[in-house]
């Protein structure tokens, strides 16, 4: 398994580090987002894990520059691994696992912090009837959960990490698998990638929902206004600082056609239905 790859800025397999004197046995050039990444390894069964690790929709870029390269080597599972960033050593003697794990991080970080044309706001969002429901916010704010009540409730699944919106303001899938922790008392989660039903097209928005688990709350959604609803999307978008004006652009579009409320909410399930019938209203 190979594809040509080429120099490119200040990325590059090309470059003279002490990689180059490796012998890398696999390669890959690869679009996402807009962005060109290269990858490669001293083993194709390790390139294939590397292509698992990345974000979701990349297609093959050939011999195109990249604006960011990784090399990975490693012998197995269990053996000592190095990973290099563009000429960079970025982690050695660790496992495999930990340096995909590390490349995940990175790769993604990299393509929604730089991404030239979308705007990468942490939320988990639902489709329905047409439209979007966003819940924004970070790891261990709930979204997740609540993301799948929707889903079993009936909604299309768009994201639990990121709402990816262009410069009009629709919002587009960012396709991960839904990652969900086990319940307290230890049982898996109810919703799996086998019963999900995945959205496809971009869609306009319907309801963006500001909350966060209570234990014993119950959701009384109360309307936000429109700066303040702008103020709490940008705290959670990651390339506000780099591209101002493409994330005013993009989420003031957005809100112009939806609707914001906020509040703590209880249990997944009730504020699941809770939120359809906002969003129908």
């Amino acid at each position: 398994m190979s594809f040509p790859l080429t120099t490119s800025r200040d990325d590059s397999f090309r470059s003279r580090d002490s990689s180059d004197q490796r012998r890398w046995a696999a390669e890959a050039g690869l679009d996402l987002y807009g962005l060109r990444v290269g990858i490669r390894s001293n083993r194709a069964d390790i390139l294939t894990q590397m292509l698992l690790r990345l974000p979701t929709g990349w297609k093959h870029a050939g011999s195109r520059p990249f604006d960011r390269s990784y090399s990975l080597w490693a012998d197995g599972a269990d053996y000592p691994a190095m990973l290099y960033r563009g000429s960079r050593l970025v982690l050695q003697n660790v496992s495999c696992e930990e340096a995909l794990a590390r490349l995940e991080y990175d790769v993604e970080l990299f393509v929604v912090e730089n991404n030239p044309a979308r705007v990468f706001v942490h939320a988990g969002v639902v489709g329905w009837h047409g439209r979007a429901i966003v819940i924004p916010g970070r790891s261990y704010s709930g979204k997740s959960t609540l993301v799948a009540a929707l889903c079993r409730a009936g909604t299309t699944y768009y994201s639990d990490e990121y709402a990816v919106l262009d410069a009009e303001g629709r919002v587009y899938p960012y396709p991960r698998p839904l990652r969900l922790r086990p319940t307290s008392d230890g049982r898996s989660p109810l919703v799996t990638e086998q019963n999900l039903r995945h959205g496809e097209d971009p869609l306009p928005l319907a309801l963006v929902v500001l909350t966060r688990y209570q234990s014993g709350a119950c959701l009384q959604p109360q309307t936000v206004s429109p700066g303040e609803a702008l103020l709490a999307l940008l705290a959670n978008t990651m390339s506000a600082r780099r591209r101002p004006e493409l994330v005013l652009t993009s989420l003031q579009r957005a809100l112009t056609g939806g609707r914001v409320v906020a509040g703590p909410r209880g249990e997944a399930g009730e504020t699941a239905e809770q939120l359809l019938r906002l969003a129908g209203d």
